[in-house]
């Protein structure tokens, strides 16, 4: 009946003239397409009690919404002519804004980019979220449990045989925008040259930042050198880490990635 209904708006839409052979050419397809005479009918006589509904001399005035501010909005409206425009006021507050929100929000600070350290080096993993952590963290320990190749912490755990603890997952920035929690999570891969993430993570930075943040790194990059150039294992202590990145004339550098991150 779609098909009855088209030709419905084109009997609509078609002149006095016309109309027969309009009827005709509806019947004839109709027909063709298997329908009764009486359902024909019906829908043509549906068609004739049709009355479109006049145009009001008002519904074609140009609409003008306007907040309503008891006081203000009158005097406003009354600059424009009444002959050009359709004034329609709404309330400022409306009820809906007045209702608390029955929904349950996520808590800002579960929204963010977070890390999860790997209890067996120090290395981690950098991740961002709109949810809640404890829910990421389950997320995570069941791609370890499947030995899902996707995840980079899977990964690490066949590899290394290294325990996965994610009970220690940290929050590094609450951030509830998604492009700034993807670019916040580019810049704290970028900071971490062990991380378990993939580098391309990173492609979202500017060269610039991260010339800064390389330089901000330098003790920390010259520490992996030495240990490669030695063929020694590349686990490293979290102490030797803190304190070749405690020391040296990096002050200007860790104090403009400050600012860029904030």
């Amino acid at each position: 009946m779609r098909r009855a209904k088209q030709q419905k708006t084109s009997l609509r839409l078609t002149d006095d003239e016309s109309r027969e052979d309009e009827l005709t050419n509806i019947k004839t397809a109709l027909h063709q397409n298997g329908y009764s005479s009486k359902q024909i009918n019906r829908v043509i006589k549906d068609c004739n009690n049709f009355t479109k509904k006049p145009t009001t001399e008002n519904e074609l005035k140009k609409p003008l919404i306007l907040p309503y501010i008891k006081g203000v909005t009158d005097s406003i409206a009354n600059k424009f002519p009444k002959d050009k425009f359709r004034k329609i006021f709404k309330p400022f507050t409306t009820l809906q804004q007045l209702l608390r929100n029955a929904k349950d929000h996520i808590p800002g600070e579960n929204q963010g980019v977070y890390e999860i350290p790997c209890s067996g080096c120090c290395r981690s993993y950098i991740g961002q979220t709109n949810r809640r952590l404890n829910v990421r963290a389950q997320e995570h320990n069941l791609a370890v449990k499947q030995f899902n190749t996707s995840s980079s912490l899977a990964c690490h755990y066949m590899d290394t045989g290294h325990k996965i603890d994610t009970s220690n997952i940290k929050l590094l920035a609450a951030i509830n925008t998604l492009n700034e929690r993807i670019i916040r999570e580019a810049i704290e891969i970028e900071k971490r040259p062990l991380s378990l993430n993939k580098r391309d993570d990173t492609s979202r930075i500017s060269p610039i930042w991260k010339i800064v943040i390389k330089k901000q790194n330098a003790p920390l990059q010259r520490i992996i050198t030495n240990m490669n150039s030695k063929d020694q294992p590349t686990t490293i202590s979290v102490q030797n880490v803190q304190a070749s990145t405690s020391n040296g004339p990096m002050t200007r550098s860790r104090s403009r990635m400050n600012t860029l991150q904030n």
